[in-house]
């Protein structure tokens, strides 16, 4: 309880000292030149547009931004190598993920309070004491929070086509789910039912808390332990290892029978292609993913293509009737301790979110070139560019951490995937605050044993869930955890949740 008092009076004290911050004069005398890291690969005209908002900056800021991308595929060896080599990187995005408490425990990140009052007074404006709460550690704010509400369900994106074709029920089970993939093994031999990736794929987890109605702890999602889920989380307090529980056990027996089948290829754990990209080349016939990721990697692409293929067909993984909002630091931005321009970084950071014209430039790109309005302000395509012609989509630098629901514009895209407004707006309509969204779990008395228990993941995890072990290895698996430390970890977790509940009441 101590460590939670101390943190929350920290916070009052940091709070009642940002509260007195006003925007001071920003001194752009010296022209400077910004690093910014984003994840994912931008798209043809991505410098283009880089050029076009350097021309306004040099005017307004003088500074330029020099943009750098990490490839999913390297995401989690790069980033980390970045913000601890020195390197020097001015705005990185960061999220729960990559993973933010980690890095922000090991000192990668300048913290931020003293400077967004005075710096990005807009940006500070915005967010009340729990988003701040969110993106702080041990005291201090080390991330800008996302200005954009995210509620992002899982779903099954399929090929309704061949479930006329074979005459299937709709996806609306596992039951429904395993006759689909029955039905593509047995009757389309150039398609693999469904194309795992060992690297990016979600899709087996996600299945596995579907069925269970649990939810990955989010603090230590990869190290196996969850709680069992309801909107009002009134047992957030039971944290438990899933790998012990016979639902797991049924779950991996499942999964080795679909391997066995031929669902999914047996050297799916070395493929580096996910679902989300073999499907709309025909290749996988399903993909599991959550609905931005099915709409822009999948749906818009097949609908735009192969509109032949009826990809107008998912199944949500909803079934509770209410899903968690994401956290503010899901998509958020922090400056790096290697940041040499602080204070130029936040102001270019306040134009790019909160100036209209700066907005429209850094995600939609060109008016007329890339994208035009509608009556309703609504931006669409050209006359003669489709999403697959055009240079630069909606977001196309990768910069969702600069998304701002206030001046977002709606994409009307004549060739959008159908199902995706109904989809979302059901999404927002079933939304609820997530309260383990402020939990932040100090890691510093068990940090070897989490060590030791992420190296598991690969060694016996991951072969289970695709089906690529024995079932005997369970135990084994299991048996390791305790080695590894298991006990204690799950102890710790424990208290600081209990200590955290009591605090805010939960």
């Amino acid at each position: 309880m101590k460590r939670f008092i101390t943190l929350l009076l920290a916070l009052v004290m940091l709070f009642a000292i940002m509260g007195t911050g006003t925007a001071v004069a920003l001194d752009t005398s010296e022209y400077v030149e910004l690093i910014v890291y984003q994840f994912g690969e931008p798209e043809a005209d991505a410098q283009l547009v880089i050029d076009a908002l350097n021309e306004k900056l040099k005017v307004d800021l003088n500074c330029t931004l020099k943009f750098y991308w990490i490839p999913w595929t390297e995401y989690q060896s790069t980033y980390a190598m970045l913000l601890t080599g020195g390197e020097p990187v001015d705005i990185v995005y960061t999220a729960n993920w990559t993973p933010f408490v980690e890095h922000a425990q090991k000192g990668a990140f300048l913290p931020l309070e003293e400077l967004l009052p005075a710096y990005a007074p807009i940006c500070y404006s915005r967010f009340d004491e729990v988003d701040w709460v969110e993106c702080s550690y041990d005291g201090h704010i080390y991330a800008l929070p996302s200005y954009f509400t995210m509620v992002l369900p899982d779903g099954v994106m399929y090929r309704n086509d061949l479930i006329k074709k074979y005459g299937l029920d709709p996806i609306n089970s596992v039951p429904t789910l395993e006759a689909y993939l029955q039905a593509v093994k047995d009757n389309e031999p150039d398609i693999i039912p469904f194309h795992l990736s060992g690297t990016l794929d979600r899709g087996v987890m996600q299945l596995f808390w579907f069925e269970n109605n649990w939810a990955g702890f989010t603090p230590l999602l990869d190290k196996f332990l969850a709680y069992p889920v309801s909107a009002a989380q009134e047992n957030l307090r039971d944290v438990f290892c899933y790998v012990d529980t016979p639902e797991f056990e049924e779950f991996c027996k499942m999964t080795k029978d679909w391997a066995d089948k031929g669902f999914w290829s047996k050297s799916a754990l070395s493929n580096q292609v996910p679902s989300y990209d073999s499907m709309p080349i025909g290749r996988s016939a399903l993909s599991i993913a959550h609905l931005d990721r099915l709409k822009g990697d999948i749906g818009d692409k097949i609908f735009a293509d192969n509109p032949e293929w009826e990809p107008t067909a998912w199944f949500p993984f909803d079934n509770l009737g209410y899903l968690f909002q994401a956290a503010t630091l899901q998509d958020a931005t922090a400056l790096p301790r290697n940041c040499r321009y602080p204070e130029r970084a936040l102001a270019v950071l306040d134009l790019l979110i909160n100036d209209r014209e700066y907005f429209d430039l850094h995600y939609y790109g060109f008016e007329g070139v890339h994208y035009v309005l509608d009556e309703q302000g609504n931006i669409t395509l050209p006359e003669g560019v489709s999403a697959q012609t055009n240079g630069f989509n909606p977001g196309a630098l990768m910069n969702w951490n600069f998304r701002n629901m206030d001046l977002w514009r709606e994409y009307a895209n004549p060739n959008q995937w159908p199902d995706f407004l109904p989809a979302r707006e059901r999404a927002r309509a079933a939304a609820v605050k997530d309260r383990l969204n402020a939990f932040q779990l100090n890691r510093d008395s068990i940090e070897a044993e989490l060590a030791a228990i992420a190296q598991l993941d690969d060694q016996y995890m991951k072969p289970l869930l695709y089906g690529a072990a024995d079932l005997s290895t369970l135990e084994e698996f299991r048996a390791q955890l305790r080695v590894a430390g298991l006990e204690k970890v799950l102890e710790e977790v424990q208290r600081q949740i209990n200590e955290y509940a009591d605090l805010y009441g939960y």
